[in-house]
This record gives structure tokens, C-alpha cells and sequence, in this order.
């Protein structure tokens, strides 16, 4: 048995094929995983009102939050539930 993935259609699957032009694959970019998204808010929600304890600031919790945002497809209420977060963390100036 080669290494060679094959499809449910018996012809193989070229995993390399975009990988070598650096083209990303098609159907890459922004995730729809529910449960993954309603997992990172309620730990972002969390964290964010936690006591400073100076182990992280303000600027790694705006890029964790901003990194949910850009790889997940959100619903309203979860944009709404970041932009609370973000607005919790203060402006990137800070």
C-alpha cells in the first residue's frame, strides 16, 4: 500500500498539489466550529475579568480575541460578545 490518500471515487488525493506554489488549499480560511468559538469566548470572557496579575496584558488578550475573530465565521451575538471583550480591554493604544 502506497502513502498515496485516495478518494471515496477511487482516484488519489494530491495533498501537495497548492502546497508546492504556495497557493493555499481551496476551502481554507475562516473556520465555522461552534463549539470551538463558544469555548474560546467564555474563556476570553473569563479571563478578561480576572485581577491584573501582570502574566499576560491587555495587548495579548486583544490578539487572542482579534485571532477568534479573524479565523472564525461568528455569529451577531458572538461579534457582539468580542466587541464587548475588546471594549473591556481598553484601546490598542494603552
Amino acid at each position: 500500500m502506497s502513502g498515496r490518500a485516495w478518494a471515496a471515487n477511487d482516484t488519489p488525493i494530491d495533498h501537495t498539489a497548492n502546497h508546492m506554489n504556495g497557493k493555499k488549499p481551496a476551502g481554507t480560511g475562516r473556520v465555522f466550529a461552534a463549539h470551538v468559538v463558544e469555548a474560546e469566548l467564555e474563556h476570553l470572557d473569563w479571563a478578561t475579568q480576572q485581577p491584573a496579575l501582570q502574566l499576560f496584558d491587555a495587548g495579548y488578550w486583544r490578539r487572542r480575541v482579534l485571532a477568534v475573530k479573524g479565523r472564525f465565521e461568528l455569529t451577531d451575538r458572538q461579534l457582539m460578545q468580542l466587541e464587548k471583550i475588546l471594549r473591556r480591554l481598553g484601546s490598542s493604544t494603552e
